[in-house]
């Protein structure tokens, strides 16, 4: 938690305004927003009339009416007065009044109220909420002082579920669920909630259901077909290398339950009730048969750039074998494949070659392949996805006329200027096959040009575009 001072009035003056706000610099809706506190620094007399305090807190915050607490010199009784509505979608002007004060002992007036963030569709991961200001005035006193808070980033919890069969014995099967937090997750996640379900044509191996791994928690079977495990809270450290492993078993081919219920991963944003404002998340999942990886030789791309796609089909629920495997990219369409029939722990690769084309601006460009095969006449299907940004332009053109004035039938001296405004050697520092054009808006005569153009121009000839082929640019080199 950060103490920070954020305004004050000058020095000469009699009376000054400390603003401070304790707070967690982050935020998830639901949740506190943190401590805001106003210290009001007021002149050494008795009484002080007419202190009025004005707080306005951004859209996206909520104030929350029981915080308050007003600590320092006797006062009489205070009048808080809020805006409405109070309910984050629009600003929230506070306003405390307390109409005689005895500050001779120089105990000044500390207000501290609590903000929550509202569960409105603008707080979204990665959105800054404005900092909130504040002002007062007292009678007699000089002009409103002001000052406001820092800013506040609204972050949130994203969770990823698998499930994967890790086991065959005989007709019982053994399965394992895996939760965790992306690497888009930057909160906690409460109230969480994996519900699984039994095939009718499976049955449960009684007693089979466990944490393998994973924060306290329970697993619950006693509503089978419907398994269920519960958490009060899983943190961020529970992520792709640390995950949350849940087991059960099954007997395959054995007449079981209906299956009533789909199969969920629940979570909510804040712990407990939120204040009433917490945001509840909901994601669907099957079980898992395939993975789909994408990789390619770019970091990142420009207009007429090669990129080398390469995909990766992996199986990955033990003991099968998918068949009648297909791949097909939705920018480059169906991608050949090194087999159709892989076994558990097998992959089968394909590759692709495309060319950055003009209409692909201004990226980045996103590649979104799915994969379907067969397993028991049933179809599985897998999808993966890459993206890769466009790079940054490392080129300057620079195209000066020597020639201040010119008179028809004159002729002008062009020099054009191309630098590769990188410095050293990375990513997409390298400008490859370089061709400039330059294009006059009408006819002009060839007298001669250095280094020669792409094509032959004999003099006198007339033209409107001339180009030069000038291969690769290096980076901090000009041509």
């Amino acid at each position: 938690m950060n103490h920070n001072e954020i305004g004050r009035d000058v020095v000469d003056r009699p009376t000054s305004l400390s603003l401070f706000l304790l707070l967690v610099l982050v935020a998830i809706p639901g949740a506190s927003a943190g401590l805001y506190v106003v210290d009001v620094d007021l002149p050494q007399q008795n009484p002080v009339n007419n202190l009025v305090v004005t707080y306005n807190l951004p859209a996206g915050l909520i104030y929350y009416n029981d915080s308050l607490s007003i600590t320092g010199a006797a006062t009489s009784a205070s009048r808080v007065n809020v805006s409405t509505p109070n309910d984050g979608s629009v600003p929230v002007i506070v306003t405390w009044t307390i109409d005689s004060l005895n500050n001779f002992g120089n105990q000044d007036i500390k207000i501290e109220f609590d903000a929550i963030v509202a569960n409105v569709a603008g707080n979204q991961d990665g959105v800054q909420l404005p900092p909130g200001t504040v002002s007062y005035t007292y009678e007699g006193g000089p002009r409103p002082k002001t000052g406001k808070s820092q800013p506040t980033d609204i972050v949130e919890p994203d969770l990823k579920i698998e499930k994967r069969r890790i086991g065959k014995t005989g007709n019982q099967i053994d399965y394992e669920l895996s939760v965790y937090h992306t690497s888009e997750s930057h909160s906690d996640a409460f109230d969480v909630v994996i519900t699984d379900v039994v095939p009718q044509t499976n049955r449960y191996k009684p007693n089979s259901i466990i944490i393998f791994s994973g924060p306290l928690g329970t697993a619950n079977d006693a509503n089978r077909p419907v398994l269920t495990w519960s958490f009060d809270k899983i943190n961020t450290t529970w992520n792709v290398d640390n995950k949350v492993r849940l087991r059960y078993s099954i007997f395959d081919n054995q007449q079981g339950s209906p299956s009533p219920t789909t199969r969920t991963l629940d979570w909510t944003s804040a712990e407990g009730d939120g204040y009433g404002e917490d945001r509840l998340y909901f994601l669907g999942y099957d079980e898992e048969f395939l993975t789909v990886s994408i990789s390619c030789d770019a970091e990142n791309v420009s207009v007429g750039k090669v990129i080398n796609y390469t995909y990766t089909v992996t199986n990955v629920a033990f003991g099968t074998t998918i068949a009648n495997l297909a791949l097909v990219d939705d920018r480059l369409g169906p991608i050949n494949l090194t087999t159709t029939s892989i076994g558990f722990g097998e992959s089968a690769t394909g590759t692709k070659i495309y060319t950055v084309q003009e209409s692909d601006r201004p990226g980045p460009l996103v590649n979104t392949a799915t994969a379907n095969g067969t397993y028991s006449g049933a179809i599985v299907t897998a999808v993966g996805t890459i993206s890769v940004p466009f790079g940054i332009d490392p080129l300057k053109v620079t195209k000066t006329a020597l020639n201040k004035t010119v008179a028809r039938g004159e002729s002008v001296t062009y020099i054009i200027e191309i630098c590769n405004k990188y410095r050293t050697n990375g990513p997409g520092a390298l400008a490859y096959e370089v061709v400039a054009e330059d294009i006059f808006s009408h006819d002009v005569e060839f007298v001669s040009a250095d280094p020669h153009p792409t094509r032959d121009y004999s003099d006198g000839e007339h033209f409107r575009k001339i180009a030069w082929n000038l291969g690769d640019i290096k980076p901090n080199v000009r041509v």
